[in-house]
């Protein structure tokens, strides 16, 4: 039972931090249309970047684990 909350929390951290990543590719191209483009826009993607990549870090983290507990 632990183990399946464990496991619904690690899914849950997934959708937030994938909505958040979303949001901020939002902003992040919304700066960079600007005319001309706003200095912050490198600095978001430097950002959205990382997530992205600690994101595809999680889910395989997460997809191992879930692996891990079948039967």
């Amino acid at each position: 039972m632990q183990q399946e909350n464990m496991l619904s929390q690690l899914q849950q951290i997934q959708c937030d931090l994938k909505s958040g990543l979303r949001t901020l590719e939002q902003v992040e191209l919304m700066l960079s249309e600007e005319s001309p483009p706003n200095c912050y826009s490198d600095a978001l993607y430097v950002i959205y970047t990382f997530l992205q990549g600690t994101y595809q870090e999680l889910v395989q983290w997460s997809w191992a684990y879930e692996q891990a507990e079948l039967p």
